[in-house]
């Protein structure tokens, strides 16, 4: 056997980042998720099923990370007192 064979196109592979265009459906779905828990009664869980994350924790977790907040945060504030990302903000000369 060839010493190091089959080793760059695994490298190659395991570098390769996410494809845009899934990354950005991910954030519509969580977008969306939070939006749905901030204007209706539904529990986490329903919205989580709604939008296809595994389950309630993968909603919040993902929440978490994309907006430093808990979605019982969300559900707290009106839609309109919670800040947005600040690439939409720049876009819509907010």
């Amino acid at each position: 056997m060839i010493s190091g064979y089959g080793q760059t196109e695994d490298v190659a592979i395991s570098q390769a980042s996410p494809i845009p265009g899934c990354i950005e459906a991910f954030r519509g779905r969580l977008d969306r998720g939070r939006t749905l828990v901030g204007q209706t009664s539904l529990s986490l869980s329903e919205v989580a099923l709604y939008y296809s994350f595994a389950n309630q924790s993968h909603l919040s977790r993902e929440n978490r990370k994309r907006f430093a907040t808990t979605l019982a945060a969300s559900r707290a504030r009106p839609l309109a007192c919670i800040s947005i990302r600040p690439e939409v903000a720049s876009k819509k000369g907010v």
